[in-house]
């Protein structure tokens, strides 16, 4: 199999599983920023008054716009149309969800395809060292 694999190819490969697995990660930061951002409460009065809620807001809104820019990253190159839709639609409760959920299934499927096990936090860089290796090796001999 990567035998027919070429250098770009390789290279999109490579592409697609690097952001697909900086999407997964970015998604776990949306939810720790989102978690703790959450103002706490103590017997009814607010607390956090110091500027750390703030502080939250701002680094969820800077998480979310890297997501929304991986996430037309990786639209455009699964080579699905009209890519800053997708980017769009990360900003939009619940749909969010759903094109994460398409854009997930569809990067997974696409690295199985090439061998590439996908895991809790995305694919298995290693595995696409592998087959970088493997087709280094076949070009070689």
């Amino acid at each position: 199999m990567t035998a027919a694999l070429s250098h770009d190819d390789l290279q999109r490969i490579r592409s697609i599983a690097t952001t697909y697995r900086t999407l997964v990660l970015l998604v776990g930061a949306q939810w720790v920023t989102g978690w703790l951002g959450k103002p706490s409460y103590h017997l009814g009065e607010p607390t956090g008054g110091d500027g750390f809620g703030a502080l939250f807001i701002v680094a969820a809104f800077a998480v979310a716009c890297i997501l929304a820019w991986k996430g037309y990253q990786l639209a455009a190159l699964l080579g699905r149309s009209a890519p800053v839709i997708w980017a769009i639609g990360m900003f939009i409760p619940l749909i969010n969800l759903l094109c994460l959920g398409l854009l997930s299934s569809a990067s997974q499927a696409f690295c199985k395809q090439h061998g590439i096990r996908v895991g809790f936090f995305g694919p298995d860089m290693d595995d696409v060292a592998r087959l970088e290796r493997e087709a280094r090796d076949t070009q070689s001999s």
